[in-house]
């Protein structure tokens, strides 16, 4: 066995022996081999929470077929590498993925001996002294550059993650120059381990409604640690213009839709014009919720038992799944000529499975059929299970006499993204805190939460907003302008064309140029691949180009802090 994984592996017991010394000292020679067997190659928090289990469970057959199932789980989602980094904060995953990438680069140039860089060259020196003797990736000989990517595929294995495809747009030089990019590595590793962890916290146990709601307290401390290094750089990066105006990226940030306070003021906006629009045109709402079949639900929320039907799924898979039935759903719909649209809020259960609110308007005619669709496809899947046809598909008529659809769906809106003018969230829970772990199960899994459905894109209404004037004497572009203008969402749909109006036939669009470098004038490509690079200018109304971004802007790096520097 390699001496380092030798040493550490003598570490991981030391400290089990150490915590649970007592309770070890309690067991049989054969299940003290088991335990430990079973746990020195996991994390010292998932080995405490087994551990914790394990003594729980009252006969020593039930205990070990326990830990043996729940570790065999265990290593199928966590690659090694992944292991030993488990309590990575964000910092530490930064610094990693600088190595990562460094390490790839030394792959590629000539006869230049690899440093020792912590535990990962290490950890898997061997995979990449072959290489030694290779030049660097520009400037290759035949050949030599697919053996740099194969070798870096192989760095990138290791971890447990996908390299780059070699598919259009992606070619060989642009894979390579991934494998050798920091900001790449942070991406996938982020990703990648992020995900794991959130993973093996569901299985122990710790994600659900009596210990970590929504997701783990580690995923959330890591996603306030990103969130804090992220404002630090904001605060330590500057742009200027040509004019000499000048701000911060965190002044940039705060003024734009990143800002969670804008971000749900927006929201807000679009929703209370989908539904006057929608009254204008005599339709009707509904408040309709979809949920995952009983094998996406790890855990019961009441008692926080693992649910038997569960199948491993993961909150990603559950979403997949979502989607699938959206898809069946909308086509469904499209082929009967009935016509929705609306706002859809993806939120997650007590155990981190998403479950849909969608608000939509239709005609009114149409509602049994609607709701027959929806109610079909939705238990299409394990349609029989107990508590199917009550549970997984929910409909709420909304009766404008009592409220509006608006004011209805305003506290999800709110729950998602900061807890804004809440004192709980729906749950009875402290609304700012379940907004914060929200939003870190949301970044984890990659999940978007809020979709509008049909109307107006929103690209040209916050580009139009950009505008104090249009010079213009075409009077639709002018009513257009005016509506985003005085931010009445309602009548910007109307001049667009109405609430189904498709994509194409919209009056304005967006319009995106290729960019130019201001010093050489040469149209700037992409770092990775060298495809031409497009940016968003303005808007596009009927073959007229209008400018609203006219600015260049240059990048200014205030400071750089030593936690800042390897980023």
């Amino acid at each position: 066995m390699n001496p380092y994984k030798e040493k550490l592996l003598a570490s991981s017991l030391d400290a089990l022996d150490h915590e649970w010394g007592s309770f070890m000292s309690s067991l049989s020679r054969d299940d003290v081999n088991f335990v430990r067997k079973r746990l020195l190659r996991l994390p010292r928090p998932v080995q405490h929470s087994l551990l914790e289990q394990y003594s729980r469970l009252k006969s020593g057959f039930e205990a070990n077929t326990y830990l043996r199932t729940v570790t065999d789980e265990l290593f199928q989602i966590l690659p090694p590498l992944a292991i030993k980094h488990f309590d990575d904060d964000e910092q530490s995953l930064r610094d990693l993925a600088s190595d990562c990438a460094s390490l790839c680069e030394e792959i590629g140039m000539p006869v230049k001996p690899l440093t020792s860089r912590s535990s990962l060259t290490v950890t898997i020196k061997k995979l990449v002294i072959p290489v030694n003797g290779i030049k660097s990736v520009n400037g290759l000989e035949s050949g030599q550059e697919q053996i740099v990517f194969n070798l870096c595929c192989i760095v990138v294995n290791e971890f447990g993650l996908t390299p780059p495809k070699l598919e259009k747009p992606v070619t060989l030089t642009g894979a390579v120059r991934r494998m050798q990019d920091r900001n790449w590595w942070i991406k996938k590793l982020r990703k990648r381990f992020n995900q794991a962890r959130e993973q093996a916290m569901r299985i122990i146990g710790k994600v659900n409604a009596k210990y970590g709601k929504y997701c783990s307290d580690l995923t959330v401390s890591n996603r306030q640690s990103q969130k804090q290094i992220q404002l630090m750089r904001l605060d330590n990066i500057r742009l200027t213009n040509e004019l000499g105006e000048s701000f911060s990226l965190r002044e940039v940030y705060e003024m734009g839709i990143s800002n969670p306070v804008n971000r749900r003021n927006e929201l807000m906006t679009r929703m209370r014009g989908l539904e006057n629009q929608a009254k204008t045109l005599g339709l009707s709402g509904m408040f309709i919720t979809i949920t995952c079949p009983s094998k996406f639900h790890s855990h019961y929320a009441k008692s926080g038992d693992r649910n038997p039907k569960w199948n491993g799924s993961t909150a990603y898979d559950a979403q997949q799944y979502l989607n699938n039935v959206w898809q069946r759903i909308r086509t469904a719909l499209e082929r009967r000529d009935i016509k929705q649209c609306g706002m859809r809020v993806v939120e997650p259960q007590h155990d981190g499975t998403p479950h849909w609110h969608l608000l939509m308007f239709y005609a009114p005619e149409h509602r049994d059929e609607l709701m027959d669709v929806y109610s079909h496809y939705a238990l299409l899947e394990d349609g029989d299970e107990p508590g199917a046809a009550s549970k997984r598909c929910d409909f709420k008529d909304i009766d404008y006499t009592k409220g509006s659809a608006t004011g209805y769906i305003a506290k999800y809106i709110s729950k998602n993204i900061d807890g804004g003018h809440l004192d709980t969230d729906i749950n009875g829970s402290d609304a700012k805190l379940a907004a914060m772990r929200v939003e870190a199960w949301a970044s984890c899994w990659g999940i978007r939460q809020f979709q509008q459905i049909g109307g107006a894109v929103i690209t040209p209404w916050r580009e139009l907003r950009r505008l104090k004037l249009i010079y213009d004497n075409n009077p639709e572009l002018t009513a257009i302008h005016s509506a985003a203008d005085n931010g009445n969402f309602a009548d910007y749909l109307e001049q667009m064309g109405g609430l189904f109006i498709k994509r194409k036939e919209q009056a304005v669009r967006p319009l995106y140029i290729e960019e130019v470098n201001p010093e050489t004038g040469q149209i700037k490509q992409s770092w990775y691949d060298g495809l031409i690079t497009r940016k968003l200018k303005g808007i596009i109304h009927k073959g007229q180009e209008i400018l609203t971004r006219f600015h260049i802007w240059q990048i200014e790096y205030v400071s750089q802090p030593a936690m800042l520097a390897a980023n």
